[in-house]
């Protein structure tokens, strides 16, 4: 493959903003990939912090959904004790509909724990 620019050059690498074909004249080496010099370089720049941002957002999303289990696990067993206690204690059934409420938190609530997260972890 030859440069975009200059067909006789072979080329070193492609722009990571317009995937252009580069010649070493043409390029500029950033931290994570090549740009076209004078040309894409503040481009490839903000691609560059739109993924970092991205690693930060999906961590982010990662203990959102660790922690909403976790919560729903805790009013599920709240919802337990308040809906079975009065039926195991006096024998009163009018709260049984809040502990079967409970069990569908419970439930919930460690389905949400175990089963692994949506977002992936991000590789540093």
């Amino acid at each position: 493959m030859n440069c975009y620019n200059h067909p006789n050059k072979p080329a070193i690498g492609f722009c990571k903003s317009c995937c252009k074909g580069l010649c070493s004249d043409c390029a500029t080496a950033l931290p994570n990939g090549l740009a076209c010099r004078n040309t894409c370089e503040d481009r490839v720049n903000l691609i560059n912090q739109i993924i970092d941002n991205n690693q930060k957002v999906i961590t982010a999303a990662n203990v959102q959904v660790r922690s909403s289990g976790l919560f729903v696990l805790i009013m599920g067993i709240v919802f337990c004790l308040f809906g079975f206690l009065p039926l195991l204690l006096s024998g009163s059934t009018s709260t049984i509909a809040m502990g079967i409420l409970g069990l569908f938190f419970v439930a919930f609530g460690v389905i949400r724990l175990i089963k692994k997260s949506q977002y992936y972890p991000t590789a540093k």
